[in-house]
């Protein structure tokens, strides 16, 4: 019995060892990778309403130049211009009495206007410096919106020296169709000379 026990103790011993050294054997393994999204996130954009687009309006620009006369004495109008006069004299037409007037064809515009006026006193030595001469904007039924008077004291033009000047319009109703210049006021023994007439919207 003692002689068994004695050859079982160095197996003991070999076989502990060699758990031993199992034990303290370590394996390196990698962790496992999880596969993350490479797809980048959109930002939410809020929804905004669209908003048709307007057509902007034509700009007005209308001219009248009395450079020619015709052989009877009568200007050479332009198509849709109107106007009554007295007289002519050399490149102008000449407004006297209350009916004469000049105006443009229609036109549509939201934004004022400027009319430029190339033009001239004819009158005499009894002149007294009552003459009004108006420059109005109508509307589509020919009734003035706005109106700009010009007295006589602030038409410095001569027959042989016609000078430009401008006159604005507003237009603060957006209704403006038209531009007629008329006699508000008559004068004394002085009258009212149109060369050329510019209408342009601003």
């Amino acid at each position: 019995m003692k002689k068994r026990i004695k050859y079982l103790l160095p197996l003991l011993v070999l076989c502990g060892l060699t758990s031993c050294n199992s034990d303290t054997t370590t394996t390196s393994t990698r962790p496992s990778t999880i596969p993350t999204s490479t797809t980048p996130s959109t930002p939410s954009i809020p929804s905004t309403p669209i908003t048709p687009s307007t057509p902007s309006e034509n700009p007005v620009n209308l001219a009248l130049d009395f450079n020619e006369l015709v052989k009877d004495g009568k200007p050479n109008m332009a198509t849709d211009w109107t106007s009554d006069f007295t007289y002519t004299y050399d490149k102008a037409i000449v407004l006297k009495q209350g009916k004469d007037y000049l105006m443009t064809p229609p036109f549509k515009t939201t934004k004022g206007l400027d009319v430029k006026i190339t033009g001239f006193l004819d009158k005499g030595s009894m002149a007294n410096g009552s003459l009004v001469v108006a420059v109005e904007g109508l509307n589509k039924d020919h009734e003035a919106v706005e109106t700009v008077d010009i007295k006589e004291s602030e038409i410095k033009g001569t027959k042989e020296q016609p000078v430009d000047f401008t006159v604005t319009l507003k237009n603060t109703s957006k209704n403006i169709t038209q531009v007629r210049i008329k006699i508000k006021t008559l004068g004394k023994a002085v009258n009212f000379g149109i060369n050329r007439l510019v209408v342009s919207s601003k």
